[in-house]
């Protein structure tokens, strides 16, 4: 997104860019080493490690070197970086879907466990307030969320404040999915047993360590597979954002078979589109599996 926004403009955003590409080249690493030797990242640098004969302790210096190493390169490339301005309403394709859908998967899992908590609570205007937040957007389809957005909402506001379609558009798909997050964390919580949090609160820990240390990894331990299944639903459905007038990947191959230079092509956009879908479900529900093996999920303790 920065790149698309003409790059750095500001020591601040040139170093929260470069510590972003890092962490993404590190994560999708990390899914690459899952998805083909059935191992994490930091598993098969251990094992890389252990072949040269370098320790545990001497394996986190190397580490931790070899992610600074790794900075300073991103940063010596993207230093005075300089792009030409695209604005969001230029943007589409396979870019503007994982935009969405990345931003969306982001926010919606830490969103949804304070709603879940939220609902939860023993304090009325807390849970009453999480309750109709909850009920609301899970009562209307994300068309008509989207609808609200970009036209009542913009009446409610001064003539002279304009906000962009593409954030409201973010910020739709992410309330959205908070919500129906919000509800599987609440059917992982009220899974766990209430000796779980009896026993915590036995050994003095208080409602959020508890819920931090005990119950909520349990929860989202047990969830693991509503929680992928939801992302790629949120992955596969980002055409709903049409109403803004943009053009994510299936509206944007709609569109390809309606120019004159590939007219009557159907087959083929259809075919790319799933292609990339698959490929991108396909990656999401393999890490899931490596996940539930990793934690022992549905295996006795």
């Amino acid at each position: 997104m920065t790149l698309f926004l003409g790059g750095e403009r500001g020591l601040f955003s040139e170093i929260t860019m470069v510590f972003a590409m890092a962490g993404f080249i590190v994560t999708m690493a990390h899914v690459l080493c899952c998805l083909v030797l059935d191992r994490g990242l930091w598993t098969c640098f251990l094992a890389f490690a252990a072949k040269l004969g370098v320790r545990d302790r001497a394996g986190f210096v190397l580490a931790a070197l070899a992610v600074a190493g790794l900075v300073a390169v991103l940063f010596h490339l993207c230093r005075d970086l300089s792009l030409a301005y695209i604005g969001t309403y230029q943007w589409g394709g396979l870019f503007l879907t994982l935009v969405v859908s990345g931003i969306g998967i982001a926010s919606a899992l830490p969103a949804g466990i304070l709603l879940a908590l939220g609902r939860r609570s023993r304090m009325p205007v807390i849970k009453a307030l999480a309750i109709v937040y909850i009920e609301l957007v899970r009562s209307v389809p994300l068309v008509t969320l989207m609808f609200m957005a970009t036209t009542m909402f913009p009446l409610f506001m001064p003539k002279d404040v304009e906000f962009n379609k593409l954030a409201l558009a973010i910020i739709s798909v992410c309330m959205f999915a908070a919500a129906y997050m919000a509800e599987t964390v609440r059917g992982g919580i009220q899974a766990v047993p209430l000796g779980q949090m009896e026993a915590a609160q036995a050994l003095g820990m208080r409602y959020w360590r508890s819920m931090g240390l005990v119950i909520l990894p349990q929860a989202l331990r047990s969830m693991i597979p509503n929680i992928v299944g939801a992302f790629i639903d949120l992955f596969k459905g980002t055409a709903v954002i049409s109403i803004f007038g943009f053009y994510d990947l299936t509206n944007m191959l709609g569109a390809i078979s309606q120019t004159p230079r590939w007219i009557m092509l159907f087959y083929e956009p259809i075919f790319v589109r799933g292609s990339i879908c698959f490929i991108g479900c396909f990656a999401m529900s393999r890490y899931s599996l490596y996940l539930e093996r990793k934690l022992g999920v549905g295996t006795r303790g």
